[in-house]
């Protein structure tokens, strides 16, 4: 019987608790980040980069609150970069602590939504946010103390490129890298990362940082 109730309980949670936490989340502050997009449907001018794209769904409102439990006080010190950032929820619940705020993603479409979600944001932030048009396999994170954000945007490939292009931040500014359903957990053991923090839900939630 414990099985069916706790299926019969994901079901709940992924199609009514979920939905009404993230229109709540959007009518709040006056956004638009819900609904999901295919990959077929995503543009991009890398196509190779969007061969190994995953397809746009905006993080769940609870593993956001579930992740910034985790992260201790002195992470709002650094700079919050979203990699894969789509319309930008992640970065609306961020700026509200975090004094640097930036979203990055590969999509056109979907960082002229996060733009007009800026626009429209009612919500408080703290210092600066922003969208940026740039690809994650090709991008050179800022030289600053970062949180790097993720919500299984891409597949191993172009984590990997990610990874490699940026090992040499990493080791200067001990940024850590927070990561939401870490399916790449692996690739990332296997390229020096140690997992500080992991908290065990349906997807993993986890702090990683460069172990040199």
């Amino acid at each position: 019987m414990l099985p069916q109730i706790k299926r019969l309980w994901t079901i709940i949670n992924d199609f009514i608790v979920r939905p009404i936490a993230s229109y709540k989340f959007d009518k709040t502050y006056n956004i638009s980040t819900s609904g999901e997009i295919e990959r077929e449907f995503l543009d991009a001018q890398n196509k190779n980069s969007l061969h190994h794209a995953t397809y746009y769904q905006a993080v769940p409102m609870e593993y956001l609150n579930i992740l910034f439990d985790l992260l201790p006080d002195d992470f709002t010190q650094a700079h919050f970069v979203d990699v894969g950032c789509g319309k930008g929820r992640a970065c609306f619940y961020a700026c509200q602590t975090y004094q640097r705020v930036t979203g990055i993603d590969f999509s056109p479409s979907l960082i002229t939504d996060a733009q007009k979600n800026l626009q429209t944001f009612s919500g408080a932030v703290k210092g600066e946010i922003k969208f940026e048009l740039r690809d994650a396999s090709l991008y050179d994170l800022p030289d600053e103390p970062l949180l790097v954000y993720l919500y299984n945007p891409f597949d191993e490939y172009i984590l990997r490129k990610f990874l490699i292009r940026n090992m040499e931040h990493f080791s200067k500014h001990k940024s850590r890298i927070a990561y939401v359903n870490d399916v790449c957990h692996d690739l990332l053991i296997t390229c020096g990362f140690t997992r500080e923090m992991k908290y065990n839900a349906r997807r993993g939630i986890s702090i990683y940082s460069l172990n040199w």
